[in-house]
């Protein structure tokens, strides 16, 4: 018997509702770093569940995509600074004497504004499982929509997906000196996010065909992401470092010096990835199935 929305959406629902409550009580306690990241992730998908489903034949979910929105922003923030905090102790280990100075107060500036933001969380994660898990939960249970998964509305979803994914590919020819522009290459991750999470949730109506394409956008996913906090940590730095005091500049210029290779190293491999991807896309056998 063929997988349906109203199955698909209830056991994808429940699932990830309760992998967002294991997360909640560590990500609210602060006691694990990796508490905010799980409990970012499940939101997400939670949101990717709602607007996928709400758009092909369970409407009642639709509104929670953006009930969870300010949730998953505020976890965002907070998980950005755990990153930055987090290498940032690092590099202080590593850093000699007069660098430690630098690198120190950019630490002073990243651990000033973490309390800020934990606040704001803390307001949002308050009211997530009363007012946004709960009810979504119970709206779940209550879909009861028919139609096939490996049906029309989520294969035009599907396509549209990856007619995004394409254009943005396309726009994220590298320039001058080999790279994609920092835009164009940020949209082609949130396309393949949207695109990676609707496979997810309707494995596996597309057997390996639609396996195939979810690894391989997670993969290309994971590498922009990489390049994206890179960009953003850059652009901080270089605000660190105009405001920084003749003392304070060697262990910044040495953070910035360090980002920039690394985002080298990043920019050549996300090159030659979206190249690979744009002279042929994986997913071949999907599109034929869309």
């Amino acid at each position: 018997m063929a997988l349906t929305i109203g199955h698909a959406a209830r056991a994808r629902v429940k699932e990830l509702v309760a992998e967002a409550r294991r997360s909640l009580p560590i990500a609210r306690a602060r006691q694990s770093p990796d508490g905010v990241h799980d409990l970012r992730v499940a939101t997400r998908r939670l949101r990717a569940a709602a607007e996928l489903f709400g758009r092909c034949g369970a409407p009642a979910l639709a509104p929670f995509d953006e009930a969870l929105r300010p949730v998953t922003g505020a976890l965002g923030d907070v998980r950005d600074l755990d990153v930055q905090r987090l290498r940032l102790e690092q590099e202080l280990e590593a850093a000699s004497g007069p660098e430690a100075v630098g690198v120190r107060r950019v630490l002073a500036r990243v651990e000033a504004e973490l309390p800020p933001r934990e606040e704001l969380l803390t307001l949002a994660l308050d009211a997530l499982d009363a007012e946004v898990l709960t009810p979504l939960e119970r709206a779940a249970k209550e879909v009861d929509a028919s139609q096939p998964v490996a049906g029309k509305r989520v294969k035009k979803r599907l396509r549209k997906l990856v007619g995004k994914l394409d254009e943005r590919l396309e726009a994220a020819r590298p320039q001058r000196g080999g790279h994609a522009p920092v835009l164009a290459a940020h949209r082609v991750r949130i396309a393949l996010k949207h695109l990676r999470y609707a496979l997810e949730l309707t494995a596996p109506a597309f057997g390996a065909a639609g396996k195939t394409l979810r690894d391989e956008a997670k993969a290309l996913q994971t590498l922009l992401g990489d390049q994206h906090d890179v960009d953003l940590w850059l652009r901080q730095l270089v605000r660190d470092l105009a405001a920084a005091t003749p003392a304070e500049q060697p262990g910044e210029v040495r953070l910035l010096r360090r980002a920039l290779t690394e985002r080298d190293a990043l920019n050549a491999t996300a090159a030659a990835e979206l190249a690979r991807w744009r002279k042929s896309p994986p997913g071949r056998a999907l599109r034929k199935k869309l």
